[in-house]
């Protein structure tokens, strides 16, 4: 029993600093992922951007083939840096 509420004292005494380095750890997590995705242009699909956008398909196809939109094919599939789609809707 007196064991138990050691147990339970220490842990209870530990949480605010596990919390704290949990805390630190994931935030360094999301900076590492942060400047990673401003390094690299992320390729989206036509549906992907055409949901970013709020455009209907006809719209960002005409946008692509009179040139307001570079996109890459990749078989059958356009694809757009994510970049370009979100400078375009500012």
């Amino acid at each position: 029993m007196q064991n138990e509420l050691f147990t339970q004292a220490f842990i209870k005494a530990l949480q605010p600093t596990i919390e704290q380095i949990v805390e630190k750890k994931v935030e360094n997590k999301l900076k590492e992922i942060s400047a990673l995705n401003l390094n690299k242009d992320i390729l989206i699909d036509r549906e992907e951007a055409m949901v970013i956008m709020k455009v209907c398909y006809k719209t960002i196809h005409d946008y692509t083939k009179k040139g307001f939109l570079q996109s890459q094919r990749v078989g059958k599939k356009h694809l757009y840096k994510k970049s370009d789609i979100l400078e375009f809707t500012k």
